[in-house]
C-alpha cells in the first residue's frame, strides 16, 4: 500500500542501488535486473564495487569461473589488470603461468616469455633472445658486452667486433680505440706510403725512417735541395736551377726552371742517380751515376730562362732504370750551349747549378 518511490526514499523500507526509483527486490522479481550470485543485490550494483568485479567486465566475479593459474588467491584476469601479474603477450594468462605450462619458453630464466624479450633483445632477429644465443654458443660474445658479436660494430668486415680487433696489436698497432685499417680508410693520409700500416707504426717499428722527427715517413716527404757551384757563362753570371710545383709523383706538376742562361741558345735537362762535382767543358758537372735526359731540348728565351715539366707519365721518368718513384732521390742539372763567339768559354758548353730531389707519392 506504499508507493514504490516512497519505499526507495531515504528512510524507506526498500533499497534502490541503481537509483531508478524502483525497489531492488521488484527488479529482481521482474527480471529487469539479474542477481547471478543470489546476494539480493542487482548485478549492476555489485559490479560498481571493484572488489566484486575486479576485471570490470560487468559480471560479478562470484558469477565467473575462478581461474587462478598461479594459485595466489586472485583471479588471473584481476592479477593482470591490477598489475600484480604481467601479461606481456596479451593472451589473458599471467606470464608466469605461460612459462610454467610451457606455452611460452623462458630460455634466460628472467621471468619474461621469450617472445616478449625479442622486441628488445634479439639483435640478429633469429627469434631467440640474445643472451640465450650467447649462452648456448649459437653466438659468440668476445667482448663480454652481452651483445652477440654479429650485432656489434665491425668496421673492417672481418666478422669480429671492433672492440675485440683492437686488442690485437697486429690490427691496432698504435694501441688506440680504433682498428688501423678503418682509420686508414677514413683518413688515407695516415698511411702515406700505402702499405696498409699507420705511418706512426712504420716509424716506431723502424720500417720507415723519420730523420726530421715530424712523424711523417721520410719516403713520403718531398725534398728539394740546391747544391753544387756553377761557373759564370757568357751572361757574366752562373746559370741557376730551381723548381716549382710539388715533387710528388701523384700530383705530377714538378717543373724545373733555369735562369741566367745565354738567350737564344739551346740546352737539355738531365738527371742521374748520384751527385758529382767535376770540371766538365766550361762548367761543373754535378750529376753522376746513371744519366737520363729529359727530352725534348729546351730553347732559352730572351730573358735567359727555360723551363721543363718533369712529366712522370713519360719516358724515361715512367719506366726502366730512370723511373722516378715515391721515396726515390734523383739529381738534376741543365746542360746548355754557350758559344765562344758570343763570350762563352773555350768549349762552348756550360752547366747550371743542380738540385737534389726526393720524391713523395
Amino acid at each position: 500500500g506504499i508507493p514504490d518511490w516512497e519505499d526507495t526514499d531515504p528512510g524507506g523500507t526498500s533499497l534502490d542501488c541503481n537509483g531508478n526509483r524502483v525497489p531492488d527486490e521488484c527488479e529482481l522479481t521482474s527480471g529487469s535486473s539479474l542477481d547471478c550470485n543470489l546476494n539480493g543485490i542487482p548485478d549492476e550494483c555489485d559490479v560498481t564495487d571493484p572488489y566484486q568485479d575486479c576485471d570490470a567486465n560487468g559480471v560479478p566475479d562470484a558469477c565467473e569461473a575462478f581461474i587462478d593459474c598461479n594459485a595466489n588467491g586472485t583471479r588471473d584476469a584481476c592479477d593482470i589488470l591490477s598489475g600484480l601479474s604481467a601479461d606481456c603477450n596479451g593472451n589473458g594468462i599471467p606470464d608466469d603461468c605461460d612459462i610454467a605450462s610451457g606455452t611460452s619458453t623462458d630460455c634466460n630464466s628472467n621471468g619474461i616469455p621469450d617472445e616478449c624479450d625479442l622486441a628488445t633483445l634479439d639483435c640478429n632477429q633469429n627469434g631467440i633472445p640474445d643472451d640465450c644465443d650467447i649462452a648456448s654458443g649459437t653466438s659468440t660474445d668476445c667482448d663480454d658486452n652481452g651483445i652477440p658479436d654479429e650485432c656489434d660494430p665491425d668496421c673492417n668486415g672481418n666478422g669480429i667486433p671492433d672492440d675485440c680487433d683492437i686488442r690485437d696489436p697486429a690490427l691496432n698497432c698504435d694501441n688506440n680505440d680504433a682498428v688501423d685499417s678503418c682509420e686508414i680508410a677514413a683518413n688515407p693520409s695516415l698511411d702515406c706510403n700505402g702499405n696498409g700500416i699507420l705511418d706512426v707504426c712504420d716509424i716506431a717499428a723502424g720500417t720507415s725512417l723519420d730523420d726530421n722527427g715530424n712523424s711523417i715517413p721520410d719516403e713520403c716527404e718531398c725534398f728539394v735541395t740546391s747544391y753544387c757551384t756553377a761557373l759564370a757563362n757568357s751572361t757574366g753570371a752562373p746559370a741557376v736551377l730551381s723548381s716549382t710545383g710539388l715533387a710528388s709523383v701523384g700530383v705530377n706538376n714538378f717543373t724545373l726552371t733555369v735562369d741566367s742562361c745565354p738567350p737564344g741558345e739551346v740546352g737539355i735537362f738531365y738527371y742521374g742517380t748520384a751527385a758529382a762535382n767535376q770540371v766538365f767543358y766550361d762548367g761543373i758537372r754535378c750529376v753522376g751515376g746513371g744519366i737520363y735526359r729529359i727530352w725534348p731540348p729546351g730553347f732559352i728565351d730572351s730573358g735567359g730562362q727555360v723551363s721543363r715539366h718533369v712529366d712522370f707519365t713519360t719516358y724515361p721518368m715512367n719506366s726502366g732504370l730512370g723511373m722516378i718513384t715515391p721515396g726515390s732521390t734523383w739529381f738534376f742539372q741543365f746542360w746548355f750551349r754557350d758559344p765562344t763567339s758570343t763570350g762563352g768559354g773555350p768549349t762552348g758548353v756550360n752547366l747550371s747549378t743542380a738540385l737534389e730531389v726526393t720524391f713523395c707519392p
